[in-house]
């Protein structure tokens, strides 16, 4: 199933994106790694993707995880995003984490904001969650920039958050609370 706004769809995964999602992530080899853990998600091989693919899949049958491919409305042949909210907790709790990249070539046009819009729809309406947690570098000011913008509140300092690049890194983190009291 896609989810479509104006000018994007958020696509769920699948297999026969493969080529697409390897390309989305190569070509962005440079531009994603001071962002990213160290990971293999980068290398060519098509079966990794393949298997990144279906654990994806899988992911969204149980409603452990999402995860978004995000395509411009006339250009369906191109990943140009992804968005992934995982750790879903249910029951009192009813949160997630979220992160999300968006290739270097189509940064600055609104579309990733379009589609974290989008997606929260999705998890709030939808799936009935409470909060969605985003942890941020402080030297990624464009990503903070975006997410103040949709509205995410900054709860504090995680100090050692995530291991990046080999480095345990700080993070901001922040929330963003469902406005439906569920």
């Amino acid at each position: 199933m896609d989810y479509r706004s104006a000018r994007i769809i958020l696509s769920l995964p699948k297999i026969e994106f493969a080529n697409l999602r390897r390309d989305f992530y190569c070509e962005n080899n440079l531009f994603f790694k001071p962002f990213l853990p160290i990971q293999s998600c980068l290398l060519p091989e098509i079966d990794f993707h393949k298997d990144k693919l279906m654990q994806e899949i899988s992911n969204h049958e149980t409603e452990n995880g999402f995860k978004f491919y995000v395509f411009l409305t006339n250009e369906t042949d191109k990943i140009i995003g992804s968005l992934e909210f995982s750790n879903i907790v249910k029951g009192p709790f009813r949160s997630c984490n979220f992160g999300y990249l968006l290739d270097e070539k189509f940064q600055g046009n609104g579309y990733m904001e379009e589609s974290i819009r989008r997606a929260i729809d999705f998890l709030f309406l939808e799936k009935k969650l409470h909060r969605i947690q985003a942890a941020i570098m402080p030297n990624n000011s464009k990503s903070i920039r975006l997410i103040e913008k949709i509205g995410f509140q900054k709860i504090g300092l995680a100090p050692n958050y995530l291991n990046i690049n080999g480095v345990w890194a700080d993070h901001f983190l922040y929330q963003l609370i469902s406005p439906e009291l569920f």
